[in-house]
């Protein structure tokens, strides 16, 4: 369940509720979040967005109560187009296991038509963090993060390739580390405790046609829109621990499906993932733009 306010005070600042429950069992894992960004930081070209998550689960991944509270701040500074300078800052505390501070500095370059529903450009981000180390966190490391994307649209078909990089060499905490599978991640097979690793590589090429475009809506009074895409594509995965990736650390799939544009979550995505290692299509659904969302999926 969400609400967002698009215009707060007519000063262009997004505000954004959620509630997330799971509904099997009903209520047992529950999510609260707010969700704050602007274009601008008292007049200046400066992008910000603040986030505020309380956690409460229990992660069967790696079999313990997750239990956090997250808070986050993010500046990006368009000095020159397409180029802009990035500084987070962020605090955790993780119930039973305590302070987890993060920082960290990097650039990007954006030149797409749109950061929703792109259809041409490129997006690159290269972003150095520091994640614990001090305030007695219960770990120590280092994260590269390499994060590309580009997009060309011929008539109604809309490709699109992305490469996720993420290095982190150092003391990782077992609650910190990436595990593959699923409608974030990768969509050949659903998550599990087998495959897991302190960095990852997630590589994606995907065909989108546009079925529908997006059209405005009024129902009731209410005003939304929506769009409809067919897609599929291919999905690469690395997961693995200090030094350096192999092939035995490599996995593929294939996916296809329908996507929904729709307001405050941009768009539902409903897929079904083929992997060769498990023989079996699985059904996938998520929220979100899978680029976006699989910076955001919990570790």
């Amino acid at each position: 369940m969400a609400l967002a306010y698009l215009n707060l005070a007519g000063q262009d600042v997004r505000v954004e509720t959620q509630y997330r429950t799971s509904i099997s069992p009903w209520f047992d894992a529950n999510e609260y979040a707010l969700y704050m960004s602007s274009p601008w930081l008292f007049g200046l070209p400066i992008s910000w967005n603040f986030e505020f998550l309380r956690s409460d689960s229990f992660d069967e991944l790696r079999n313990y109560q997750a239990a956090s509270w997250l808070s986050d701040l993010d500046l990006e500074w368009h000095f020159l187009h397409p180029f802009a300078l990035l500084a987070s800052l962020a605090y955790r505390y993780v119930d039973d296991f305590g302070n987890i501070p993060e920082f960290g500095f990097g650039f990007s370059m954006d030149n797409r038509d749109s950061p929703l529903d792109s259809r041409y450009g490129i997006y690159e981000e290269f972003l150095v963090s520091k994640v614990g180390g001090f305030l007695d966190a219960p770990e120590d490391y280092v994260e590269y993060l390499f994060d590309i994307r580009g997009y060309y649209t011929i008539n109604r078909w809309i490709s699109g390739v992305s490469m996720l990089f993420r290095y982190r060499p150092g003391d990782v905490a077992f609650f910190d580390r990436f595990h593959h599978g699923g409608a974030n991640s990768f969509r050949g097979y659903e998550a599990d405790s087998s495959r897991h690793g302190e960095s990852e590589i997630i590589l994606n090429f995907e065909e989108r046609f546009v079925l529908l475009e997006r059209r405005p809506v009024n129902l009731f009074g209410f005003h939304f829109f929506y769009g409809v895409q067919l897609v599929a594509g291919l999905d690469g995965s690395f997961l693995w621990d200090s030094p350096a990736p192999e092939m035995k650390n490599f996995a593929g799939a294939v996916y296809a499906g329908v996507h929904l544009l729709i307001p405050a979550l941009e768009r539902l995505r409903i897929e079904v993932g083929y992997s060769p290692d498990t023989k079996e299509p699985k059904i996938f659904v998520g929220l979100y733009e899978k680029n976006v969302s699989q910076r955001w999926r919990s570790r």
